[in-house]
């Protein structure tokens, strides 16, 4: 009986040692999933860089129309404004009968046109076409037309106001479309009335 007492002691330890775990083994961290979360934010995706602003192109300034001028007849006058880059020049006197200017696209003398007071002004109907026009605010005149070839004669005759003025163009068919608005806005610029002298005599003897 005494020798089983350390055989039964012996086998108590070796039971206990089999269930119990070590102390000092750590214990296994539990496994992770390979899947990412469902809850992970996707990264932002770098976005392209601005285009640089196109510069915005000036609109492009309204062309101004250039110098009036007036020529003076004995009792009347005439009063007109120059296309932008139209110039001018004597031909002969400012004032009184007679009297004479010379304009033109930017000096060019292939299509001047000559403004005069001309009394007692008259065409030849020979191979002229006539036709009423409206210039300015109203004003009728009578523009006369010759064409030769290429060539062509253009005369725009004003009414007596009382001085007869006259504007007279010599030039080619394609000059005159080449600057046909040009003389367009010319003609919408005419302006005729009565000098101070003539006006003062009206008034004082009505």
């Amino acid at each position: 009986m005494k020798r089983l007492l350390p055989l039964l002691f012996i086998f108590a330890l070796l039971a206990g040692c089999g269930s119990a775990a070590p102390a000092n083994m750590p214990e296994q961290a539990p496994a992770q999933s390979a899947e990412p979360s469902a809850q992970a934010v996707d990264a932002p995706e770098p976005s392209a860089p601005a285009e640089p602003a196109l510069p915005t192109a000036a609109a492009p300034e309204e062309e101004k129309g250039g110098e009036t001028i007036t020529l003076d007849g004995l009792d009347s006058y005439l009063r007109l404004t120059l296309p932008a880059g139209w110039v001018w020049h004597e031909a002969g006197s400012k004032t009184g009968e007679e009297s004479s200017l010379v304009l033109s696209p930017n000096g060019d003398e292939s299509f001047a046109v000559s403004v005069r007071c001309w009394p007692n002004f008259g065409m030849c109907g020979t191979g002229v076409s006539f036709e009423e026009k409206l210039v300015g605010n109203g004003i009728r005149a009578t523009l006369a037309t010759e064409r030769t070839g290429e060539s062509l004669m253009w005369t725009l005759i004003l009414p007596p106001s009382p001085d007869q003025f006259v504007l007279l163009l010599s030039c080619t068919e394609s000059s005159m479309e080449a600057h046909a608005a040009e003389l367009g806005q010319l003609l919408e610029s005419l302006q005729l009335g009565q000098l101070a002298h003539l006006t003062v005599e009206q008034g004082a003897t009505g």
